[in-house]
C-alpha cells in the first residue's frame, strides 16, 4: 500500500482514531490512580514496619533503665550490703581494700548484678578513696578501676542523683563491652560517691541492624541533647529539634532531607526516634508503581500499534494467505500464517491451513524422533534414580565401618568414598572401561575395609578389552548385590573373579563369579525372568534391574545382564555390551 492511499485510509476512520484515543485517555487516567494508591499503600507498609521496630527499641531501653532501681535499692534494704556499700563510701581510704571488706563489697555487688542478666559491669565510685573498683558478673571478680575509664570524669564531676550516660566501650584487660551506663548516688546522707551500672546493648543493635532494606535508617537516643545511643555513628543529631507528638515528619539535617519519626510517648525527658533518608523512602515507595507504569507504557504503546497495524492490514489479509499457501507448497512445513485477522472467514481459514501443516511437520519429526528421545530420556531418568541409591549403601558401610573400629583407618574411607562420590557428579555417561573397573576397585576397597581378608577380589580381564568403553557404574551394582546377598560371614576365603573377553566381532563379554551362598536353579529363572520386565515403581529403580534396563537402552536387545548357577557354591553373572570406543 502505498504512503497516499494509506494516509487516505486513516483519515478515512475516524470512529476508530476516536475509540482508540478514548481507550488511551482512560488508560493513563486508571494508571495514575492505580499508582498514587500504590504508592500510598506502599509507605504506609514501610512506616508501619518502622514504627513497629521504633516500638521495640524504645521497649527495649525501657526495659533496661527501669529495672536499674529494681537492682540499685533493694541492696541497700539487706544489713550486711548495705553496711559493706556504706563503709565503702564514707571511709576515706589511700590504699586497696582489705580483703574482707573486699569480699564483703563482691559479694553486695554480686547481689546486684544477679537481678538482671543485662548487667555486665558495676562501679562503685567515692571520691575519698584513691582507688575505686569495677565488678564483672561474667567472671565474679572485682578490679581496680583503671585511669583511662571512659566514665570516670563524668563520674567525678556527677551533680544528678539519677543520671544516663550515652554507650561507650569499655575495655579492661580482657574484657570488652559495648555499654549503657547509669548511675546512682550513694546510699546514706552524709556518703558521697556513686554506682555505675553498665548495660548490654546487644539487644538494642541487633533490634537496630533489622534496616528492612533501607541502608540509611538509624535509631537513636537523645537526652538533654546528648546523645545517648546511635546505631550509626555517620550522623550526630545533638541539637535537633523534633515536633512534639507522635506524627513523623521531613528533615533537614547534614545537607540530606531525612524522614525522622519520634516516640510519641518520652520516658524520662529522652528523645528516641529512628530516621531514614527519604530520597530512599520515597523511592522505596515509588517502586512498586514501576510495574502499573510499565504496564501503562505497554498499554500506549499496544493501542498506538494496533491502530496503525489493523489499518494497514485490512487490504494486506488476502495476500497474507495467498503468500503462505505458496511458501507451505515449498514444503516448508515450518512456516505460519499469521492467525490474527480482522475477519473471521480469514482467521478460520489461517488456522485449518496452520494445523494441516503443523501436524504434517508433527508426524514427520515424530517418525524421526520418537525412539531417539524415548531412549534419552528413559536412560537419564534410571541414571537419575540410580546415584541416590548407590549413596545410601555408602553411608551405610561408613556407618558399620565406624561402629566395628575407632582407628584412624576412617581416614582412608572418607577419601576413598570422596573419590566415588567424584564418580558419579559431572561424570559422562560413557566412559573408558579401565576407568570403569577403577571405580568397580574404589567401591570394593570400602567392602575390603570393612571384611578384611575375609574376601578377595582377582581380575581376569584380555588387554583388547581395555581398548573399549562402557556406560558408567555398572560394576557397582554387581559388587553391592554380592556383598547383599551372595557373601557369607562365616567363610574365611570368599572370592569375586572378574572376567572379560571378545566374545564376537560386534560384542564383549564379562562375567563376575563368587563362590557366596548362591541361588537355586527355580530361583534364577525368576529372577532373569524379573530382568526382562519394564521397571514400572519408584522400589524397582535400582541394582540388577536397573543395570539391565540401563544396558538395554543403551547398547539394544542384544545386550544386557544373566545370572547362572556356578559350577561350585556361588554364582555367575553374564554382562554383554556392545564393543564400541569412547569416540562414538
Amino acid at each position: 500500500m502505498g504512503k497516499k492511499t494509506r494516509n487516505h485510509m486513516i483519515r478515512s476512520n475516524p470512529v476508530i482514531l476516536r475509540l482508540t484515543i478514548i481507550f488511551l485517555v482512560m488508560t493513563c487516567v486508571v494508571g495514575a490512580i492505580a499508582c498514587y494508591f500504590a504508592y500510598g499503600r506502599k509507605m504506609e507498609e514501610q512506616l508501619s514496619e518502622l514504627d513497629g521496630q521504633l516500638f521495640r527499641v524504645a521497649e527495649e531501653y525501657k526495659d533496661i533503665t527501669e529495672n536499674f532501681w529494681a537492682i540499685y535499692l533493694p541492696v541497700f534494704e539487706e544489713p550486711d550490703n548495705n553496711a559493706a556499700l556504706s563503709s565503702y563510701f564514707e571511709q576515706e581510704e589511700s590504699g586497696a581494700l582489705p580483703p574482707v571488706e573486699r569480699f564483703d563489697l563482691t559479694r553486695a555487688l554480686s547481689r546486684m548484678a544477679a537481678r538482671d542478666e543485662k548487667v555486665q559491669w558495676i562501679v562503685i565510685y567515692s571520691p575519698k578513696r584513691e582507688v575505686n573498683y569495677i565488678y564483672f558478673p561474667v567472671m565474679d571478680s572485682m578490679q581496680a578501676l583503671p585511669e583511662d575509664f571512659p566514665y570516670l570524669k563524668k563520674l567525678a564531676d556527677r551533680t544528678k542523683r539519677m543520671d544516663i550516660y550515652p554507650s561507650r566501650r569499655v575495655q579492661i584487660g580482657d574484657m570488652d563491652y559495648e555499654s549503657i551506663a547509669i548511675v546512682g548516688g550513694a546510699p546514706g546522707n552524709d556518703a558521697s560517691g556513686s554506682i555505675l551500672v553498665g548495660y548490654d546493648i546487644g539487644g538494642l543493635k541487633r533490634l537496630c541492624g533489622e534496616n528492612g532494606g533501607f541502608s540509611s535508617l538509624n535509631f537513636n537516643i537523645l537526652c538533654e541533647d546528648r546523645q545517648l545511643f546511635a546505631s550509626k555513628e555517620e550522623m550526630d543529631w545533638t541539637g535537633l529539634e523534633l515536633e512534639p507528638g507522635a506524627e513523623g515528619g521531613v528533615y533537614q539535617a547534614g545537607g540530606s532531607r531525612w524522614y525522622i519519626r519520634q516516640l510519641g510517648e518520652p520516658l524520662r525527658g529522652e528523645e528516641i526516634f529512628y530516621a531514614v533518608r527519604w530520597a530512599e523512602l520515597f523511592w522505596s515507595a515509588v517502586q512498586s508503581t514501576g510495574v502499573i507504569l510499565l504496564i501503562l507504557l505497554c498499554t500506549v504503546i499496544l493501542a498506538a500499534a494496533v491502530y496503525l497495524l489493523t489499518l494497514q492490514s485490512l487490504t494486506g489479509e488476502v495476500n497474507l494467505i495467498r503468500n503462505g499457501l505458496d511458501i507451505l507448497g515449498q514444503n516448508r512445513l515450518d512456516y505460519r500464517i499469521r492467525e490474527k485477522f480482522h475477519q473471521p472467514e480469514f482467521t478460520a481459514i489461517a488456522e485449518a491451513v496452520n494445523q494441516m501443516a503443523a501436524s504434517l511437520k508433527e508426524n514427520i519429526d515424530r517418525a524421526q524422533e520418537y525412539e531417539r528421545r524415548q531412549r534419552d530420556a528413559e536412560l537419564q531418568e534410571l541414571q537419575a534414580k540410580f546415584n541416590p541409591h548407590f549413596l545410601y549403601n555408602t553411608l551405610e558401610i561408613f556407618r558399620m565401618r565406624c561402629y566395628q573400629n575407632g582407628d584412624e583407618e576412617t581416614a582412608d574411607l572418607i577419601a576413598q568414598t570422596a573419590s566415588i562420590f567424584r564418580g558419579f557428579i559431572g561424570a559422562k555417561t560413557f566412559i573408558p572401561i579401565p576407568e570403569e573397573l577403577a571405580f568397580g576397585k574404589r567401591y570394593l576397597a570400602l567392602f575390603k575395609a570393612r571384611y578384611g581378608e575375609s574376601v578377595r577380589v582377582l581380575y581376569d580381564i584380555d588387554t583388547e578389552v581395555l581398548e573399549y568403553g562402557i556406560i558408567r557404574n555398572v560394576f557397582q551394582p554387581l559388587i553391592e548385590n554380592y556383598f547383599e546377598h551372595g557373601f557369607n560371614p562365616a567363610n574365611r576365603e570368599n572370592h569375586i573373579l572378574f572376567r572379560g573377553r571378545l566374545q564376537d566381532e560386534e560384542t564383549i563379554l564379562f562375567t563376575i563369579e563368587d563362590n557366596g551362598f548362591g541361588m537355586e536353579e527355580e530361583a534364577i529363572r525368576e529372577l532373569n525372568e524379573r530382568l526382562q520386565r519394564p521397571i514400572v515403581s519408584e522400589k524397582e529403580n535400582y541394582g540388577l534391574r536397573n543395570l539391565h534396563q540401563r544396558l538395554r537402552l543403551f547398547y539394544g536387545g542384544r545386550c544386557g545382564i544373566t545370572l547362572c548357577a556356578n559350577d561350585g557354591p556361588g554364582l555367575v553373572i553374564r554382562m554383554v555390551i556392545l564393543r564400541k570406543t569412547c569416540g562414538i
